[in-house]
């Protein structure tokens, strides 16, 4: 029963990471076209994408290649951390805005 459980697992395991790739391959596909955009109709140059690629990388502190996760805000209303991915403050109600790349 063992082993059959770790098949079944392996096979999900497989499926999961095949899929993963299959959404990086999209989003370079996606990114790289709205660079291209970006480059043609706005005349930025490739420099200026590594430097902001940089700078965004450097929000978290580190110059690592990878976008670090989002801090903790405070609420608008009553000043307390907002808990990630509610659509209200816990605290006093108040609607949240996330941003559009919060992790």
């Amino acid at each position: 029963m063992a082993a059959s459980d770790a098949r079944t697992a392996a096979r999900e395991a497989k499926t999961d990471v095949d899929e993963l790739r299959h959404d990086v391959d999209r989003l370079m596909l996606i990114t790289e076209a709205l660079w291209r955009i970006a480059r043609d109709r706005l005349g930025c140059t490739d420099e200026d994408l590594v430097q902001r690629i940089q700078e965004v990388d450097l929000e978290d502190g580190k110059l690592d290649g990878r976008k670090g996760p989002t801090p903790a805000r405070d609420c608008p209303q009553c000043q307390r951390k907002l808990l990630k991915h509610q659509p209200r403050c816990f605290y006093c109600g108040a609607p949240v805005q996330f941003l559009p790349f919060e992790r």
